[in-house]
């Protein structure tokens, strides 16, 4: 039967949702393929609507096996292809048998014969065998092939096999006979998968690391597409001449290289041994499933990153695929959404087993090596949420659904991310009516599930209500700068101040905003801003007409707009020593001739407001300024004595003036005559 029965064009792309208003109780909203998906499914299907749906009924076969690399289908049996002892798993409904293929890791590939026998390719060496179904199943060899590995294989109606190899990257024929011929190479590393065109004189195969889709036709190899993942694993080809291509992006290569890899090791130093164990698949692979059209238009149907896919098959105009770390299959279809048809509990969903109807028949998982067979729809499933996080500690309420059919809702609570001893066991909402219930709980991560039952179950958004206990807001990095000043530069002159500071609130709360100064030595705060909701964390101050002296500014704020008495939470911050100096210095200033052409220049500079003397400097007869050193060596007081001596001509009358600037770039000249 068809794996899927209902698909729908439209797809609902919502969200886990962010709260309805800040302060009150929000709304955790979950629905579509994002939400849904991030949970668990069992026995449901995530449509192309992004609705939750009842899924076939699968019957699970363990294979007592590590891991399933292929598998193959007859009219008399499935073949199961195994590692990480070769092995084929033989399964009819009479009879189930194992049988042993001798030395070597796993079978690879493998492809129906006629009468009820199979071919099948066992890594590591090139080694291609013959098994005969029934009790005896009994195993010849067929042809050994000169490369590393055999990643695919197919045949005609007449038993004559085709091999997509690699190290080096080669496609080989093989008679009923076990005669070699080479068709073709394909310039890369390896062959790693491939399918026959549908005018029957095409082989269209997906390389590695160099992920290429090729066309093969007797020995002309053309590029059909260079794509950007390095390793190409199914290719289905569709009736209207495009293709759908699973490729996995992975700059170590991905599975082809690891096996290359492996083999070099189990030949170097030791032999292979038997049960011993490849590396893991990886992964850090960054799965796609592309559409090919023959224009050279290429559509992203599905991508998802640490996720591989371990192989394609064709299946009603689209494509279905298994993924890895992940065992799920989804369903792919130009034009549509990707649908999730099957969560599986093992640690990779490795092949998807079609007949030539493209009707799904089975899915053979890794770790372990399991066959779950595909029944008639089912008539109860289960969806269990990820853990939920409101942040905090909150309390949990109201749960809505949309949806029918839905018989039991669950939930369970706990204080860490990952469910353990600390949480909760799971209960029934209360007071549940197939629509709605209460959790009546506390607790910063809730868990939910929903069991649908009957075939028009559906399950199309979950909605939670809670409330988080509320967070005061934070005030840092408040600081009082000059409008115009840069960094480095001589001081502005200004009675503006620029007051600004970073304001933040956990609960997405509304901040009112009180900014107060106060001068040293005074018992009162003068209010700048009084409980206002500022469009930005800034104030512009005008000190104008307000006392010289040093102040302190306060900035408070309360998330009061969002919260009620009793509720609301506030916070402030000061900063101390902000100086406020408007009044220019004074300067006294006298000069005398000193002989040979010179003027000498003395005075004294003060800022009687507790200030600093920045800079003196001297201008003669209004030539450019030359800076005059203090008396004492420094200038680190408001109280400065000066001096210097500059040239001048020697006959005439002289104009000195002396430029005075103190620590806030408040300007005073003095000047005199020298005759």
């Amino acid at each position: 039967m068809n794996l899927l029965t209902r698909l729908a064009p439209l797809a609902l792309l919502l969200l886990l949702a962010a709260p309805v208003s800040a302060g009150g109780p929000a709304t955790e909203r979950i629905a579509g393929h994002d939400a849904f998906a991030k949970g668990t499914l069992k026995n449901l299907t995530l449509d192309a609507e992004g609705v939750l749906r009842p899924g076939p009924t699968l019957t699970s076969m363990p294979l007592k096996a590590d891991t399933a690399w292929c598998a193959s289908h007859s009219d008399k049996a499935t073949w199961i292809g195994l590692g990480n002892r070769a092995a084929v798993h033989y399964i009819t409904p009479d009879l189930r048998k194992r049988i042993e293929l001798g030395e070597g890791l796993m079978v690879t590939a493998m492809a129906p014969l006629p009468g009820d026998a199979i071919a099948a390719a066992v890594f590591p060496g090139g080694r291609i065998v013959k098994i005969e179904g029934g009790k005896d199943g009994k195993v010849s060899p067929l042809a050994k092939l000169p490369v590393e590995h055999v990643w695919a294989l197919t045949s005609s109606a007449t038993g004559v096999l085709t091999a997509a190899c690699g190290v080096p990257g080669t496609l080989y024929r093989v008679d009923p006979f076990g005669a070699v011929t080479k068709l073709a190479d394909v310039d890369d590393a390896h062959a790693r998968c491939m399918t026959p065109g549908a005018d029957g004189k095409t082989l269209f195969v997906g390389t590695a690391p160099k992920g290429r889709v090729l066309a093969v036709e007797g020995q002309k190899v053309r590029v059909v597409r260079d794509l950007e993942p390095q390793e190409v694993v199914g290719i289905v080809e569709r009736g209207d001449g495009s293709l759908i291509v699973a490729a996995n992006a992975d700059q170590a290569g991905g599975n082809a290289q690891q096996m290359a890899s492996l083999l070099r090791q189990i030949a170097e130093p030791r032999e292979t041994k038997k049960g011993q164990k490849p590396a893991k698949r990886t992964a850090l692979q960054d799965g796609q499933i592309l559409h090919i059209e023959p224009s050279g238009v290429v559509t992203t149907l599905w991508s998802k990153k640490k996720t591989a896919v371990l192989g394609l098959a064709g299946h009603a105009g689209g494509a279905v695929a298994g993924t890895y770390p992940s065992a799920r299959v989804i369903r792919v279809e130009p034009g549509k959404p990707y649908a999730l048809v099957a969560d599986l509990p093992e640690a990779e969903a490795s092949v998807v087993l079609t007949d030539e109807t493209e009707t799904v028949l089975a899915v053979a998982t890794s770790n372990p090596a399991v066959v779950h067979w595909v029944e008639s729809p089912s008539n109860e499933g289960a969806w269990t949420s990820v853990p939920i996080d409101a942040g905090a500690p909150s309390m949990w309420g109201r749960v809505t659904l949309w949806g029918r059919s839905v018989r039991t809702l669950r939930y369970r609570s706990g204080p860490t991310s990952e469910p353990d001893d600390a949480w909760s066991a799971w209960s029934s909402l209360e007071g549940f009516d197939g629509q709605a219930g209460a959790m009546k709980t506390t607790a910063r991560f809730v868990q939910i599930e929903a069991t649908l039952t009957g075939k028009d179950a559906e399950l199309r958004s979950v909605e939670l209500v809670r409330r988080t206990p509320n967070r005061a807001p934070t005030v840092t990095e408040l600081k009082v700068t000059k409008p115009g000043q840069k960094k480095g530069a001589p001081p502005v002159a200004t009675a503006k101040r620029d007051l600004s500071w970073k304001a933040a609130d956990a609960d997405g709360d509304r901040l009112r905003t009180t900014v107060a100064v106060n001068r040293q030595g005074s018992p009162h705060w003068t209010t700048l801003v009084d409980g206002e909701v500022l469009k930005k964390p800034a104030h512009s101050w005008d000190t104008t007409g307000m006392p010289d002296g040093l102040y302190q500014v306060r900035v408070a704020l309360a998330d009061t707009p969002d919260n009620e008495p009793g509720r609301a939470r506030e916070a402030s911050a000061v900063l101390t020593g902000v100086r406020v100096d408007n009044t220019p210095p004074t300067v006294e200033v006298s000069a005398r001739r000193h002989g040979g052409g010179r003027i000498h220049i003395q005075g004294r500079a003060k800022d009687a407001r507790g200030g600093r003397i920045l800079q003196v400097r001297v201008s003669l007869n209004g030539g450019p300024w030359v800076p005059l050193g203090a008396k004492d060596g420094l200038y680190d007081t408001g109280d400065e004595a000066f001096e210097g001596i500059v040239r001048a001509p020697k006959q005439g009358a002289h104009d000195v003036v002396v430029q005075v600037t103190d620590g806030d770039g408040n300007l005073a000249a003095g000047a005199t005559v020298v005759r």
